[in-house]
């Protein structure tokens, strides 16, 4: 019993028709199930193959005829698969009632067939069962995938985020600990110069002033003496004036820049120093007569010329004291300096410890996020893939699922219908 295919232009052009024919004469309701699905797919074939051999037109028509008859086809042949499916492990006569009850050919309720009708319901039924847990399964599989993929997507978002705040922290920390070398590097370099300008310009100058503390002293000294030969002019002895010019020429060798002022001390002295003998003649009636010299003193202009010796004695003083008063002022200022810039040199060494200690954790910390965030990165990706491979197909097989459901469905709705008949 093979199918004959007639094919015949319409008088339409752009349309083809495809006449089948089931010989036979009036087999069972299987058989001709049977022969409809196979001569659906034949004429199918048969109306490509006119498509390749025909003018535009034509081939157009044939291709859309070919993909109705594919679709009519696949209608048939899918409650036909599950019927098979169904009945897979029943005998020979079952199967073929099942094959019958899926055809789209209505059918009359023979109740001595009752046991069989109920048989391929609990059968279909089963089916059904195992094919919406099956449906339900890919859903859930690929939602369960998605949930994973979209999970270690946020997980590598915040592991990225968390990357990019370590980064940013080694940065700052590093930029820190830079500042803090910077620093320390400073003020280093500030206690070495001040150290070097204290030893050059600064401990002389302390040598220097106990010098002019002893100046000051002997002229505090010849002060002293001069004054009290403004009160009495029998203090102006030849060894107190002696005594005095000596001081005076120490002052001088000490200081040099106070001899002409102690030039004029020492002239004025003379001034008023008694005249030695000439001879040792003259040196008897001398010390026999003090009185008498006293008397040539005080007939001079004695008082002027000692208050003239203490003015420029108090020049003198005052130069001095003003120079120790320099000294005092520069020492104090670079020993505060060199105190403060040794102070903050100490400071900015512990800082730049610190701060390398911390720079160094910072930049741990950034590793051990790198690392973390190319772990997820990878778990991400793995992930994705596997759900691109799961998702794959996803539409298809839903739609085929539900197809498959529908056509038991369809079953097993006709079968309660014949079985409601007995």
């Amino acid at each position: 019993h093979r199918p004959q295919i007639e094919g015949a232009a319409m008088a339409e052009p752009g349309s083809y028709e495809v006449l089948i024919d089931v010989e036979g004469g009036s087999p069972p309701q299987q058989r001709s199930s049977r022969k409809l699905v196979a001569g659906t797919a034949i004429a199918a074939v048969m109306l490509l193959a006119v498509a390749m051999q025909t003018s535009e037109d034509t081939h157009r028509a044939a291709l859309v005829s070919a993909a109705k008859m594919m679709g009519l086809y696949a209608e048939l042949e899918v409650p036909r698969k599950m019927a098979l499916m169904a009945m897979e492990h029943t005998p020979k006569v079952e199967q073929e009632l099942a094959l019958s009850l899926a055809s789209n050919e209505p059918m009359l309720a023979d109740c001595a067939n009752k046991a069989v009708y109920t048989n391929i319901l609990v059968n279909f039924k089963s089916l059904q069962g195992n094919l919406t847990v099956e449906n339900q399964t890919r859903y859930q599989t690929d939602l369960d995938l998605f949930t994973a993929k979209d999970s270690a997507y946020k997980e590598w978002l915040d592991s990225e985020s968390a990357f990019r705040t370590a980064q940013t922290a080694k940065e700052q920390a590093d930029s820190a600990a830079e500042y803090a070398r910077g620093k320390f590097s400073e003020y280093k370099k500030a206690v070495e110069v001040g150290e070097e300008d204290y030893e050059k310009n600064i401990a002389p100058t302390i040598e220097e002033k106990k010098g002019l503390a002893l100046q000051k002293e002997m002229i505090e000294t010849l002060e002293g003496i001069v004054g009290k030969m403004s009160s009495s002019a029998a203090e102006a002895t030849p060894a107190k004036l002696s005594d005095a010019k000596a001081k005076l020429a120490a002052i001088e060798a000490k200081n040099p820049q106070l001899g002409k002022l102690a030039g004029e001390v020492d002239a004025i002295l003379s001034k008023i120093s008694p005249s030695s003998p000439a001879s040792p003649a003259a040196a008897a009636p001398a010390a026999a007569a003090p009185k008498a010299a006293a008397r040539k003193l005080l007939e001079s202009d004695f008082e002027g010329t000692v208050k003239q010796a203490l003015v420029i004695l108090g020049e003198m003083k005052a130069e001095v004291s003003t120079r120790i008063t320099e000294i005092d002022t520069a020492i104090a200022k670079s020993s505060a300096d060199l105190k403060a810039n040794r102070e903050q040199k100490l400071s900015w060494e512990v800082k730049v410890v610190d701060l390398s200690n911390t720079a160094d954790r910072a930049n741990a910390d950034k590793n051990a996020a790198d690392l973390q965030r190319e772990k997820l990165a990878g778990a991400y990706k793995a992930k994705n893939q596997a759900y691109v491979d799961g998702h794959e197909g996803l539409d298809g097989d839903l739609k085929a699922f539900k197809e498959q459901i529908d056509a038991l469905q369809a079953v097993i709705d006709k079968v309660k219908e014949l079985l409601a008949k007995c």
